[in-house]
């Protein structure tokens, strides 16, 4: 969100620069939800790991 309301605060500033505010802004949501892809990820490995470690000492026990 921080990232569309910095855009359209660079537009109001200087409308003239629409095409490197855009360029600017996709590049930077894309970064965005790249990250927010390798922390979902992270978050599910995270979260197998856990639910197969709590089997195997359930099943060793």
């Amino acid at each position: 969100m921080s990232t569309l309301n910095g855009a359209i605060d660079a537009l109001e500033r200087n409308s003239a620069d629409w095409q490197s505010v855009l360029q600017d802004t996709t590049e930077q949501l894309t970064k965005d939800a790249q990250s927010t892809v390798r922390n979902e990820i992270a978050n599910l490995l995270n979260r197998l790991f856990q639910n197969l470690v709590v089997r195997d000492t359930r099943t060793f026990f």
